[in-house]
C-alpha cells in the first residue's frame, strides 16, 4: 500500500442509498464513488440529505463520524459531505 494524497473533493460518479443495515450506521444512509480531480476514485459515505444527492453533484472530502462503536463511540473516518460547484 501506498500514500496518496488528493484533492479536497471531487464528483459524484456512482450511489446507492442503503436502507436496511446494522443499527450503527443509522439506515438510510447513502454511499459512493467520487471521482476526484487527480483520477483516484473513492468510495465512501455521503452525509447530505437524499434528496440532495445527484450525479456529477461536487462533493468535499471530509473527516466526520461513520458510525458507532459497541461501547458506543464514534467512528471516524473519510466521508463526503455537498460542497462547492466544479
Amino acid at each position: 500500500m501506498k500514500e496518496h494524497l488528493t484533492d479536497a473533493g471531487g464528483s459524484l460518479y456512482s450511489f446507492t442509498v442503503v436502507h436496511t443495515g446494522p443499527a450503527q450506521f443509522n439506515p438510510p444512509y447513502a454511499v459512493g464513488y467520487v471521482d476526484m480531480k487527480d483520477g483516484l476514485r473513492l468510495f465512501g459515505q455521503i452525509e447530505s440529505p437524499l434528496s440532495d444527492i445527484t450525479l456529477d453533484v461536487w462533493l468535499d472530502l471530509v473527516i466526520g463520524e461513520v458510525s458507532r462503536g459497541p461501547d458506543g463511540r464514534p467512528v471516524m473516518s473519510y466521508k463526503f459531505k455537498r460542497g462547492g460547484a466544479l
